[in-house]
């Protein structure tokens, strides 16, 4: 069963109209949707656990829309920075790579 299962859980088909906006390690990732019914939500990518793509919901079981996902990325980064040492910010070309967490970008994983 495996063997048909993958083509189908990893065809490129499945995610047009989305983009990669973070990767979670281990090959999990959360998209923005952004064509379609869902345009501006965010999905879950666990398929690596062999769990299918889903919307992210908060706590109220109500879909999780970029601008909250956004904000909330970016206040925890802030976080996380004011805990590192001003003497540990900085690599040779700006901000040490990995320092705010998760990789955010077009494409990036």
């Amino acid at each position: 069963m495996e063997e048909r299962w993958e083509p189908v859980m990893w065809s490129a088909d499945r995610t047009v109209g989305a983009v990669v906006i973070s990767t979670l390690g281990c090959a999990a990732r959360e998209w923005l949707i952004i064509s379609g019914p869902e345009r501006g939500r965010i999905w879950s990518d666990n398929r690596v656990d062999d769990e299918d793509l889903k919307p992210l919901l908060d706590g109220n079981g109500a879909p999780v829309i970029f601008t909250r996902w956004y904000r909330a990325w970016f206040e925890k980064a802030e976080r996380h920075l004011a805990s590192v040492p001003a003497t540990d910010r900085v690599g040779a070309g700006g901000v040490r790579p990995g320092l705010l967490g998760p990789a955010v970008g077009v494409g990036a994983g």
